[in-house]
């Protein structure tokens, strides 16, 4: 019969255990220049021994994000965005309200149209509307047309289309020096259009060559989404952690030190409460003194790892420096952090939210990755590739557009990268490349 017993038994392990300290540590790494910032003016406020003097530099580099949509008319073409008038700040709604409002519609009338105009979507449609006029107003299908056409003559033209087709024609309308079979090849074959089967059409049509290049130039003017010009866009302010420039024919990194405050010690506060002979209030000066030491020796730590990790970078891209995106070469996190000599989840961070500033402008430290692609004398990074394959798709005869097959073959004899038609296919569609048959012009 087994015993049941209990038994003492020593072992020796090694762990790391994280304070709370280190793991700030590691998150001071993360932070871009503007969030460091922030958060040493939020401990400053929390510590009466720090003084911050902040910087007086407001220069930074302005990035544009626009939330409209890409300027196509149909999502497998590229057309090219045209001209609209820039409206001074407003909505779509708010432009619609004011238009309504001068047209002195009253009543019911008016009540309908500002309804219309609050449904309408950030792309200026209206879909699925009359079933909601109907619950909302008792109308019926052809009452609620009435009221959509009316709120359709607003600008801009083509707002209230319920539908891509119906958006372009109703611009159309307003094109006076068109010719009335662009609105039946539209209206017919909208699908064929935005695929350029420019050979079926104009058979299909009879059409001259001259009237198809009338059509691709018209489609040119149309705006698929009329709300894309009241889209507001966002504007984020981005400053350079890092700067790099040839001096003397090396390299030189530089950490801009300057777009951070200033840190300094609040010496006569320190000696008051050093004064004091409250015990308590002496361990709270004690505390303080040992929180701001941490958050210099922290904020001294990221800036070093930061000077290290781009040094490493700027090493290895150097070809980018000197010649563009072309020569971007391939680049991990593994080979950066071994030579830098310290772990790859300390360069990720590092590398996260912070821009350097380069003969070819603001770049992220991030953008300096990407993966390999076979070559015989040297390898390629994808992003590099990508930028090889923007130029031969910019130079390419636009009647005989350049396959991927064919992509992938002028890669690999001029620029020796072993590369398939699959990957430039994928490439092309991250790049928002239209395929040959849909960037195939009529000319």
């Amino acid at each position: 019969m087994m015993g049941l017993g209990l038994e003492l038994q020593q072992k020796q392990e090694m762990s790391l255990v994280m304070t709370q300290e280190l793991k700030q540590a590691i998150a001071l790494l993360k932070l871009s220049s503007q969030e460091l910032s922030d958060y040493l003016q939020e401990e400053a406020m929390e510590n009466p021994l720090m003084d911050l003097t902040l910087p007086s530099i407001t220069d930074g580099a302005s990035l544009s994000a626009s939330r409209a949509a890409a300027p196509v008319y149909n999502p497998a073409s590229a057309v090219e965005q045209p001209d609209w008038r820039e409206p001074a700040g407003e909505t779509l709604e708010e432009s619609l309200r004011e238009q309504i409002a001068c047209g002195r519609y009253k009543g019911n009338t008016r009540d309908i149209l500002l309804f219309l105009a609050g449904s309408v979507d950030e792309r200026g449609y209206l879909e699925d509307i009359e079933q909601e006029m109907d619950q909302k107003f008792q109308l019926g299908k052809e009452e609620s047309g009435q009221y959509i056409s009316m709120l359709q003559q607003l600008e801009p033209a083509g707002v209230g289309a319920r539908n891509l087709k119906e958006c372009l024609l109703l611009q159309l309308e307003r094109c006076l020096d068109t010719d009335p079979y662009i609105d039946q090849v539209v209206a017919e074959d909208l699908e064929a259009l935005g695929a350029k089967k420019w050979r079926y059409l104009q058979q299909k049509y009879q059409l001259t060559k001259e009237q198809l290049q009338e059509i691709y130039t018209c489609l040119q003017k149309l705006s698929p989404h009329p709300g894309d010009a009241y889209q507001q866009e966002k504007t984020i302010s981005v400053s350079p952690d890092v700067q790099v420039e040839e001096i003397d024919g090396e390299w030189v990194v530089t950490i801009l030190n300057d777009r951070l405050p200033e840190l300094q010690m609040n010496e006569k506060y320190w000696r008051l409460l050093q004064q004091d002979t409250d015990e308590e209030a002496r361990q709270y000066a004690m505390e303080k003194y040992k929180q701001f030491l941490w958050i210099v020796k922290s904020v001294e730590q990221r800036q070093q790892t930061l000077q290290k990790v781009s040094e490493v970078i700027v090493k290895a891209q150097s070809e980018y420096l000197k010649h563009g995106e072309e020569k971007l070469r391939p680049l991990t996190l593994r080979e950066v952090a071994e030579q830098a000599d310290m772990h790859e989840s300390t360069v990720s961070r590092t590398t996260s939210r912070k821009y350097m500033q380069t003969p070819h402008g603001l770049v992220e430290l991030k953008h300096f990755f990407s993966s390999k692609i076979t070559r015989p004398d040297e390898d390629a990074s994808s992003t590099g590739v990508k930028a090889m394959m923007k130029k031969l798709i910019k130079e390419e005869n636009k009647e005989k557009p350049l396959s991927d097959q064919k992509l992938a073959d002028l890669l690999q004899q001029e620029q020796q990268c072993t590369i398939s038609r699959r990957a430039v296919a994928k490439y092309r569609t991250e790049l928002r490349i239209p395929s040959s048959s849909q960037r195939k012009q009529p000319l």
